[in-house]
């Protein structure tokens, strides 16, 4: 079995090492290397503001503020009281504001329908010529 030494900045002592076994570095958690970690967090994360951009863009008259959510959850493992490693999970979401349509008008029947009037859907009410009594 050949042994691999590493020095440089985040090596362990090789001398301290099993025989043949290479400790990788560990590097302490930031948001500038969460890719790193996972590079689907970087990838969700990106996707998301591509979704809030286009809201902004499609919509820029909506005065609403677009929202990015990024959630890290920490749980600590092990026993007895003491902590053996931390399980960590990400939550990453968006929020646009709600899109609403214009308002329509709609005639209610006492069976639980609701009718509009595809000629007017602004007054369910109003006729069109076709309800005009037909000359002869």
């Amino acid at each position: 079995m050949r042994t691999v030494q590493m020095t440089g900045p985040g090596w362990h002592d090789p001398g301290a090492l099993l025989e043949g076994v290479l400790e990788m570095p560990k590097v302490p958690l930031t948001l500038s290397n969460l890719g790193e970690l996972d590079p689907k967090l970087d990838a969700a994360v990106k996707l998301e503001l591509e979704k809030l951009t286009a809201d902004i863009q499609d919509r820029p008259s909506e005065k609403a503020a677009r929202v990015l959510k990024f959630e890290l959850s920490l749980r600590p493992v092990g026993d007895s009281g003491v902590v053996d490693s931390v399980d960590a999970r990400f939550k990453i979401e968006s929020k646009v504001p709600p899109k609403t349509s214009r308002t329509h008008s709609l005639e209610p029947h006492g069976n639980g329908n609701l009718f509009f009037n595809p000629a007017s859907p602004d007054d369910v009410h109003q006729g069109t010529l076709n309800d005009l009594p037909q000359a002869r």
